[in-house]
């Protein structure tokens, strides 16, 4: 299948293009970042925003309700503090066809407050 041979960040713009357009995605990522054209393209009209790796977990903040984060697998550890922020929020893993990790999204709805 064409789209499994996707680049990462193809993917992600795929994946965001899937949301409801007021839904903000915010994205700790290595070789890519979600203001890279592809992306931008797919992903409008979101708000996307990159957020710096060494970003303290209390710091870590994203416009919304409704969002998403996006985690490169060499940050998936920094999903325990979203998590605790927002403790009933969505995770849902990104694999290629052979089962390797590309990204993690964890999803918060609207109306689903953080601490």
């Amino acid at each position: 299948m064409v789209g499994d041979d996707a680049r990462p960040v193809v993917r992600v713009g795929r994946y965001l293009n899937t949301l409801p357009p007021q839904m903000a995605a915010c994205g700790i990522l290595d070789s890519y970042a979600l203001d890279w054209a592809e992306v931008r393209f797919m992903g409008w009209p979101r708000a996307l925003l990159d957020v710096a790796p060494d970003t303290p977990d209390d710091k870590l903040v994203c416009p919304g309700p409704p969002l998403v984060w996006i985690l490169s697998p060499k940050y998936s550890a920094r999903l325990d503090p979203l998590r605790a922020r927002w403790p009933d929020g969505i995770v849902q893993e990104h694999h290629l066809a052979n089962g390797d990790l590309v990204f993690t999204s964890y999803l918060v709805p609207e109306g689903l407050k953080g601490h």
